[in-house]
């Protein structure tokens, strides 16, 4: 669902269920509205997957090298946990940014709807 931000006036919140939180953005915001920071979104899972598997296919291959040894399971988690940390380094900025375009409404000018 998309952000909501509470007041403190009123603590219930907008949406009940997925349907009608549906029918409620469709009706207020139209059809745009349940798309919003969507490609955002996509730039941010796009950019993770491209750091993590990249990166840890170097890391991998160059632990193989370094150490002799074919790839173990020690090997897979101390890669995996770089590449992952790594990956949340980089594409957390999208992150922040697609939930400040969900949460802040309406965009000033098109380059916000990236």
């Amino acid at each position: 669902l998309q952000v909501e931000p509470l007041t403190r006036s009123s603590r219930i919140s907008k949406y009940k269920t997925l349907l009608q939180a549906s029918s409620t953005i469709l009706k207020e915001e139209g059809i745009k509205g349940l798309w919003r920071g969507h490609n955002s979104g996509q730039l941010l899972s796009i950019t993770f997957g491209v750091v993590q598997f990249s990166t840890f296919e170097t890391l991998t291959a160059y632990s193989e090298k370094l150490f002799s040894s074919h790839r173990s399971l020690n090997s897979h988690f101390i890669c995996g946990t770089a590449a992952g940390t790594l990956a949340t380094i980089v594409s957390f900025p999208f992150d922040v940014t697609r939930t400040r375009f969900v949460a802040q409404g309406n965009y000033r000018s098109a380059i916000y709807k990236m």
